[in-house]
């Protein structure tokens, strides 16, 4: 059986069996494999910009007897999508936030049928949560794994409308109200780095210097609110 890391195991863990899948960033589809043969997943298209990662997944699946389960494509984001194509759920992991969004923004029409975005970006959790909130989804599930030191927030966001303040929006509605340890650790890395940046910054540049402060702000009160 393929064994995951904690990071896809986190990704597999907020998988139904019901989902129609799509895996952008696929990497070597082991994660897709996964859930074939352990959710019983019966069809899951996955995608990958690079051929040779497409390739060698190839072989893989080939090796697990299920080619007919997996629809392995070569492209961006959801632009190997054909008119056939029903999917509901959206996994994308491995991805920067930038280049999440932008594969969300670019293709409104598709979300109209997803009820589902499982999404691991690699950095900007904040600027994530508050652009996929305007696309029509809410925060469902989150949580944060840390593997060789660096530390990975995977959250599920459902269709569907839901405030957010900016503490929740920052740092996490879900992980805030669990008071996860690890979000914790990784409040303090990010104050000491915050702290770090400052006071490499001019005091002339002013509005450079408010926003980090701000950012300081948030994190110290959220800090103070999981240690209560």
């Amino acid at each position: 059986m393929i064994k995951l890391s904690e990071r896809l195991s986190t990704i597999a863990n907020f998988v139904d069996k019901e989902d129609n899948i799509i895996d952008i960033g696929c990497d070597h589809a082991l994660l897709d494999i996964y859930l074939v043969k352990k959710l019983s997943i019966n069809k899951i298209i996955a995608s990958d910009i690079v051929k040779e990662a497409i390739d060698s997944a190839k072989i893989t699946i080939n090796k697990y007897g299920i080619i007919n389960n997996i629809d392995l494509r070569v492209g961006d984001g959801l632009n190997v999508l054909k008119e056939e194509d029903f999917i509901d759920t959206i996994i994308i992991s491995g991805l920067g936030c930038y280049k999440i969004i932008k594969i969300l923004k670019d293709n409104i029409n598709v979300l109209k049928n997803v009820n589902k975005l499982i999404i691991q970006s690699n950095n900007l959790y904040g600027r994530l949560r508050k652009n996929v909130i305007k696309l029509g989804y809410y925060i469902e599930d989150e949580k944060i794994v840390k593997e060789k030191n660096i530390f990975y927030t995977i959250i599920v966001f459902k269709k569907g409308k839901k405030k957010y303040n900016k503490y929740q929006i920052k740092c996490g509605p879900i992980l805030i109200k669990n008071k996860d340890k690890l979000l914790i650790e990784y409040i303090n890395i990010e104050i000491k780095s915050l702290k770090l940046l400052l006071n490499c910054i001019p005091n002339k540049n002013i509005i450079r210097r408010i926003k980090i402060n701000r950012e300081l702000n948030i994190l110290n009160k959220v800090k103070k609110h999981l240690n209560s």
